[in-house]
């Protein structure tokens, strides 16, 4: 018996894929969409995440809020009676979802799924079974889960490349081996020199000849933290970022990858993406469970309108149309940031709160 698989199309496009691959190949592909949709070209993502033969596929733009409008569009298909319809109801708005479960339980007798937002499962709600959830067995890949929402990585090849081992990161971080003067006044003299001369602008460092805001750098980095540099005695931009914040965002993305044991496909560090020509840079993101885990690092957080453009930053990224419903957010800080309650400042816990973000340091890191 030919099999018809019917999605109804929304901006939340995983529960779709998702069943789209949980589920032995189709002889049909029918998506539901709208106008709106289209214009987003919110179809052709699933389709392309899914490899679905666009010969075997029927796009189905109705209106969202009518009955009649979506009833007539389906009869106009002729569908077969003959064919067995598998209905995916996790998406769209509520009239839509009802108005084609009816249309299609009640003429052809389909079975009709429903992923539970969060979980990783899916139930078979017709014929009704015993309800038990269904464990998702797919697992996205990182860049499956970002072009499901149309976006591209513009690094691919860069983005699980941290500067150095994770056994000498880890030394860094239990034993603040950067906070010094010495990495202190690298900090200063890197903000000063790109607010005269623009952002990015710092170029290569001589060791053999730094300049004078930066005294005993060379022999700090030389004996005592034994740093080798890609370069003898050339200490260049990205290893600049690493020794004054940078080695933040590497301890947690080893932290994250050995903990959930995540392979390079579903992690990444350092991820510049891109949608409709707009850019954003993730410091560490991660998909496990089919859920996107965003990490915005900063060597240290302030009680100051810095911390709030973070929020706001990973806020906006969590927004449903961007990465989906279920997008986790942190913020992290590679020092201590508690009040003298020891507690994370109500202030920027009640904002993080507000927009479903956790705000770790390095007293909760395991939170992670």
């Amino acid at each position: 018996m030919p099999t018809v698989l019917v999605s109804i199309v929304s901006y939340q496009t995983i529960p779709n894929i998702l069943l789209i691959k949980e589920l032995p190949p189709a002889d049909r592909y029918l998506f539901i969409t709208t106008r709106e949709m289209e214009d987003e070209g919110v179809t052709n993502n699933i389709i392309n995440v899914c490899n679905v033969p666009l010969h075997k596929t029927t796009i189905l733009p109705v209106l969202a809020d009518s009955f009649n409008n979506i009833e007539d569009r389906l009869s106009d298909l002729n569908l077969k009676g003959n064919n067995e319809y598998l209905l995916n109801i996790t998406g769209g708005m509520k009239p839509t979802a009802i108005a084609v479960y009816n249309f299609f339980v009640t003429r052809f007798n389909a079975k009709v799924y429903y992923f539970t937002i969060g979980t990783n499962t899916y139930k078979q709600l017709v014929p009704r079974s015993d309800e038990t959830p269904i464990e998702v067995q797919t697992n996205l890949l990182l860049h499956e889960y970002f072009k499901a929402f149309g976006i591209r990585i513009v690094n691919p090849d860069t983005t699980n490349a941290p500067l150095m081992p994770p056994d000498f990161t880890e030394k860094i971080y239990q034993q603040r081996l950067l906070d010094t003067p010495e990495i202190r006044n690298l900090i200063k003299y890197k903000t000063a020199y790109e607010k005269e001369r623009g952002p990015n602008s710092l170029p290569n460092l001589p060791l053999n000849d730094l300049p004078p805001e930066l005294p005993g750098l060379n022999t700090f980095l030389t004996h005592a933290l034994q740093f080798k540099t890609r370069q003898p005695n050339i200490l260049n931009s990205r290893e600049i970022f690493y020794l004054i914040g940078g080695w933040v965002e590497e301890y947690i993305y080893y932290l994250v990858k050995e903990k959930y044991q995540l392979p390079d496909t579903h992690i990444g560090l350092n991820v510049y993406i891109e949608r409709k020509e707009v850019k954003n840079e993730l410091d560490i993101v991660y998909v496990r469970n089919n859920t996107l885990y965003v990490i915005e690092c900063k060597l240290r957080l302030y009680q100051n309108y810095t911390t709030e453009e973070s929020l706001y930053k990973l806020s906006s990224l969590r927004n449903p149309q961007n990465f989906g419903l279920e997008t986790k957010g942190y913020l992290v800080s590679g020092y201590r940031f508690r009040d003298g309650f020891n507690q994370i400042p109500p202030k920027f816990k009640r904002r993080a709160d507000a927009v479903n973000i956790k705000i770790l340091d390095s007293e909760n890191l395991h939170e992670l």
